[in-house]
């Protein structure tokens, strides 16, 4: 019964070796994220995961983040990171900062938060 398990198991390695060229198939490596805003596409840097943010590019989101809300004010995240092509989840950072900077203020909780310039 063991040695029909393993012939078993040998037929089909061969068979996905034929399907794949002859060679075992290998990981695809996958480039930068990149996150369109309607008007042209932005890069965002592609980092291994738990690695932090370069504070250039934290500042720079931080920046663009304060200027649109001042702008455009009582918008939630999801309609500013549209419109940045900004993702929430790096948007979580520079908002907390302006935050805590007293920059901005919020009123809502949860999604309903609606974001103001002071």
């Amino acid at each position: 019964m063991a040695e029909l398990a393993q012939a078993l198991q040998q037929e089909a390695t061969n068979a996905v070796q034929n399907a794949f060229g002859g060679a075992a198939p290998t990981a695809v490596k996958r480039g930068p994220r990149q996150a369109s805003n309607g008007k042209g596409t932005l890069r965002q840097e592609a980092r291994e995961p738990g690695q932090p943010r370069d504070p250039a590019e934290l500042e720079g989101h931080t920046k663009q983040l304060l200027a649109y809300i001042r702008k455009h004010p009582g918008q939630r995240i999801e309609q500013i990171g549209a419109e940045l092509g900004i993702s929430t989840k790096l948007l979580a950072t520079p908002v907390k900062t302006l935050l805590r900077e007293k920059s901005i203020g919020k009123k809502g909780v949860k999604r309903a938060t609606t974001y103001t310039a002071k």
